[in-house]
């Protein structure tokens, strides 16, 4: 017997459980996102004021960052909106894992490259695909 490594792509069928789930978890990064924003506002208008003769200077690095961080929560924002708008049983691709096939002669052969996908309802598996067993 041989043991193969292989990719596994892990698919999340929505649920009313599920979008909760992410809703939080998309409402707490676009938390985290507003006070990382402050904090750089606040971080700039320090720096300008322990450095007068390089405002520019610090305005112009401190701008950058501040409209990263503008994006990432336009980002978050557009996703809450997306999920409101998504239907119960939709797949919501997840996480990629490894995954141990083992092998034996005799066994028909799954090529390692081949998709595997996962699919997970409220923390149960439902069914796994491309997985060449039968």
């Amino acid at each position: 017997m041989l043991k193969i490594i292989r990719n596994a792509q892990v698919k999340y069928i929505l649920t009313d459980v599920k979008k909760e789930e992410i809703k939080k978890q998309l409402e707490s990064e676009l938390h985290q996102t507003k006070r990382e924003l402050a904090q750089l506002t606040f971080q700039m208008q320090k720096s300008i004021k322990s450095q007068k003769h390089n405002e520019e200077t610090i305005r112009k690095r401190y701008k950058e960052e501040c409209i990263k961080k503008e994006e990432q929560m336009k980002s978050l924002t557009f996703q809450l909106d997306q999920l409101g708008l998504l239907q119960n049983g939709t797949e919501l691709k997840g996480e990629t894992v490894e995954t141990m096939t083992e092998l034996s002669i005799g066994d028909e052969w799954v090529n390692p490259s081949d998709p595997l996908e996962i699919i997970v309802k409220d923390g149960i598996i439902l069914d796994i695909r491309g997985s060449g067993q039968k």
